[in-house]
């Protein structure tokens, strides 16, 4: 079944329509799995929480809390 998304831009471009999801950070830290990730997204569809709107997982991968070394 398909729904009808409507999205309210301002008047700067800016979206008004808030999005829902789901965000792994608060749920998983830094542990977070591929199999955290799918079955949080199955949990969203099987429990009818994505016909509410809840339409994406978002990946936190704290990429930007490790130390990358310098490569020269």
């Amino acid at each position: 079944m398909r729904k009808q998304l409507i999205l309210e831009i301002g008047p700067v471009g800016v979206l008004l329509t808030q999005l829902l999801g789901f965000t792994s950070w608060n749920a998983f830290a830094e542990k977070v799995t591929l199999k955290d990730i799918t079955d949080t997204a199955k949990h969203l569809v099987r429990n009818g929480i994505a016909e509410y709107g809840y339409s994406y997982v978002n990946l936190d991968s704290v990429r930007r809390f490790r130390r990358i070394p310098c490569v020269s």
